[in-house]
Order: C-alpha cells, then structure tokens, then sequence
C-alpha cells in the first residue's frame, strides 16, 4: 500500500501543530532539529511548525552531556530549559508544558482546526500505552504519531496514522 501525506502537510493553510513528549536523550535532540527544520521551512515560503513540548523531568547531572543541557540548567525543568533557549536562538515561540501529557491535554489538539503531529520520545513502556490510550480514544483525524525509542544496541521509530475515525 502506498500511503500519501494530507495535502494540508504539502501546501499548509495554516502552522503544523507538533507536539512532542519528553525531552530526554532523544527529545532532547528531537527538539533543537525541529525547530531548524521549521525555521528552514519557513525560509521557503511554508508555515513551519507550532511546537509543544512536554515533560515533568528536571535536568540531573547524568543528563548533562548526554543530552542537550549544561550544568547551569541543573535543577531546572527540561522542557523549560529547551524552549527558552531555542525560543532566544531561533525566534520560535515553542511552549513548554512541565507535566506529562494527559488526556485534558488532547483538547489542545481538537480545539484547532490543524493537521497534527505527535512525536514520542518516551523511555518507557507504560507512558507509550498511555498516549496510545488518549490517542485512540480522541476520535481526531488527520493524526500522525511518531514513536522514537532506543537502548543500547538498538533503536526503533515507528510511524502511526490516524484517520478516518468518523
């Protein structure tokens, strides 16, 4: 089966809505190319991305290094810490939600009529069965989901799309 982007992705009306969950060693990553890639794309006459990101964490010293923090945003929210700093180099106006995302936070996703993309940077399976959970049970259309993970070894990146759900 060949499967075709929304035309709305092609030629946008309006800014994709991104969210992504967690901002560790790959969220973390995820967060600064995104927000290239918008500003990239915006360079070429497209609308880039709305980005939102979520996660509870705090930034520990075994983060540093490994992912995109310094010392001096020890103690501070991760995607607090990742917003501002890319909000101030890149212009963009990223929002950061220092929660999990829950299921309240699928209405941000219905209450704009958007094309949406949901990006999953998540290092556990219970929080990956739980935005599955509030995903099948939003009833949105037009959804991809994007699930990243890795170990060691390996990793994995897993495409989803949700639609038809009329």
């Amino acid at each position: 089966m060949i499967l075709y982007p929304n035309s709305n992705y092609i030629n946008p009306r309006h800014k994709t809505q991104l969210i992504l969950i967690g901002c560790g060693g790959t969220g973390s990553h995820m967060l600064q190319e995104l927000s290239a890639f918008s500003l990239n794309l915006v360079e070429m006459e497209h609308l880039g991305f709305e980005i939102h990101v979520f996660d509870d964490d705090i930034v520990e010293q075994h983060n540093v290094g490994r992912q995109q923090f310094y010392q001096s945003d020890l103690g501070e929210f991760k995607s607090t810490v990742l917003s501002s700093r890319i909000n101030r180099s890149y212009g963009d106006e990223i929002k950061s939600y220092n929660r999990k995302f829950k299921k309240s936070d699928i209405e941000l996703i219905k209450s704009v009529n958007r094309d949406t993309i949901i990006i999953s940077c998540v290092d556990n399976i219970k929080t990956r069965k739980d935005i599955n959970d509030i995903i099948q049970n939003s009833k949105i259309e037009n959804l991809y989901w994007i699930d990243t993970g890795n170990d060691k070894d390996s990793g994995q990146v897993i495409l989803s799309i949700i639609d038809d759900y009329k």
